[in-house]
């Protein structure tokens, strides 16, 4: 997306955590719908397995905030799971919205939205062969929480585009040297320009972690020449940004 500052042009790629959350219910397809509409560069997508091996797009680990049933997710079939009801948690008007699979998610991305995995659980050789199924490994990358995960990871698809969370320099440099990195994300506080500079000279593309706070910290974010942003509440972002004059 292109952001007008002063009199200048950044370009930087907006990434919608759990979609847009401030406007629909997280990780459905409507979310997924309106950041199409609204031409969003990203979209994040959480991946958790069924009790079958079918993967889904959710957040929690259990069900108690979005389907309110105190179940573990990964102990449900997804014959279970897509019968659940995802939507009215958040309003009346999104009554019966499903728990999309993985699957329909790319489907409906394809060509038209890039995808950020955050992958809790599930069998990376299945999520690996969707993205190739729907011809978006050009167009995703990957996080894992688990160092494990990381691992099987780059043995399984060392071409695909792998994003490594970063607080200082000292762990950049261990995670440049580790993980070979396309991405790294950061806090605004690690911001320098020194530590933006060292990414784009070994070909990383750096990340701001904004959060619901992204049109606080944004303006200035940008004087570090920023790749890219990831925030919840994206539309509202964009509307305060817009009326701001940023």
């Amino acid at each position: 997306m292109e952001i007008a500052k002063n009199n200048q042009t950044y370009q930087v790629q907006i990434i919608a955590h759990r979609g847009a959350n401030d406007k629909t219910p997280e990780h459905t397809i409507a979310s997924l719908d309106l950041c199409i509409q609204h031409k969003l560069d990203y979209l994040e997508v959480d991946v958790r397995s069924s009790a079958d091996g079918v993967l889904y797009n959710f957040h929690d680990p259990d069900l108690k905030r979005i389907a309110g049933q105190n179940i573990i997710f990964q102990h449900l079939h997804s014959s279970q799971i897509d019968k659940l009801d995802a939507g009215t948690w958040f309003h009346q008007d999104f009554a019966g919205a499903n728990i999309p699979r993985i699957s329909e998610i790319l489907k409906r991305a394809q060509n038209k939205i890039n995808i950020y995995f955050d992958v809790k659980n599930g069998e990376l050789s299945k999520l690996i062969k969707l993205v190739y199924q729907f011809q978006m490994e050009k167009n995703c990358f990957f996080w894992f929480k688990s160092s494990a995960m990381v691992t099987e990871f780059k043995k399984l698809a060392p071409e695909l585009k792998l994003k490594i969370n970063c607080s200082c320099s000292q762990d950049l440099k261990k995670a440049i040297k580790n993980d070979q990195p396309q991405i790294i994300e950061c806090h605004y506080s690690a911001l320098s320009r020194e530590f933006t500079q060292f990414c784009h000279d070994h070909n990383i593309a750096v990340m701001l972690n904004a959060g619901t706070e992204g049109d606080k910290i944004f303006r200035q974010a940008l004087d570090y020449d920023i790749d890219m942003i990831v925030l919840d509440y994206p539309l509202t972002f964009l509307e305060k940004i817009k009326y701001q004059g940023t």
